[in-house]
């Protein structure tokens, strides 16, 4: 699932976190979350849960494969409206 990866990678970074923020807040080794950005292993169920929970996009929308262009519209909206809501 190297598109994963790349998902949680282009979400993480949007975020400016580091791969041990992500990693912390999900109760996992550094170098497990960076296995998953890397689609070498793939999260459990349940870290898939808390993966969408802490990214705020949905379970689907996380797993299915999307073109490029809606991967970066959607992470372009929800960083927008973050950075609102921090205003």
């Amino acid at each position: 699932m190297k598109q994963l990866g790349e998902k949680l990678r282009v979400m993480r970074t949007i975020r400016g976190l580091t791969q041990k923020d992500v990693a912390d807040h999900l109760h996992v080794k550094r170098s497990t979350y960076a296995y998953y950005e890397l689609g070498r292993i793939e999260p459990s169920l349940d870290t898939a849960v808390a993966i969408s929970d802490f990214f705020e996009i949905s379970l689907d929308n996380l797993l299915r494969q999307w073109s490029s262009l809606q991967v970066f519209q959607s992470l372009y909206r929800k960083n927008l409206l973050g950075l609102y809501r921090r205003i």
